[in-house]
């Protein structure tokens, strides 16, 4: 893997690990009942995911002609073998840090709805007090969400339809 490779790796592993924690600013919104306020922070975090997919659209677009330029159309096959794996590696982290981030989320949004200053809140993070509250929230998932979520008996297909056809709008 080339270092052009790495970074579109790279990229693709921001857009997709932000896009898997957007769920956990939906339950650290419900959980704090300040939905506003924590979609309005998480936008922060998603104008980082779509500088990313800026930087990522030319960078591909030009690996893909120096390909098709040499005639080299295997080496594309490859490069995007290594784009779905890089996403693919995303969600999974992501979904692994779900319960931790919504943890963090939800104090950064009452923290935000106390002081109403993001760079007071990015101080905040960045702060000794703000790694020790890292530690504190580090959470795995629990094996009963995952197993419920793999026989599908918590969750109602009506809402997955829903909010798969939510999503799509969103990000069209």
């Amino acid at each position: 893997m080339d270092r052009g490779l790495l970074l579109l790796f790279a990229l693709t592993f921001i857009i997709h690990l932000i896009g898997t924690l957007a769920y956990s600013v939906r339950i650290s919104g419900t959980r704090t009942r300040r939905i506003a306020i924590s979609l309005s922070l998480f936008n922060i975090l998603i104008l980082i995911s779509r500088t990313s997919n800026s930087f990522q659209a030319p960078l591909l677009a030009k690996r893909v002609e120096q390909n098709i330029a040499i005639g080299n159309n295997g080496g594309a096959v490859a490069d995007f073998r290594w784009l779905l794996a890089s996403a693919t590696l995303a969600s999974v982290v992501g979904a692994f840090c779900i319960p931790t981030f919504q943890r963090l989320f939800a104090q950064y949004v009452e923290a935000f709805a106390r002081y109403r200053s993001v760079p007071r809140i990015l101080m905040r993070v960045f702060s000794p007090s703000g790694s020790a509250q890292f530690r504190e929230s580090i959470r795995v998932p629990a094996w009963k969400n995952i197993g419920n979520a793999h026989r599908g008996t918590h969750i109602p297909w009506k809402v997955v339809l829903l909010n798969t056809i939510a999503m799509a709008i969103w990000w069209f």
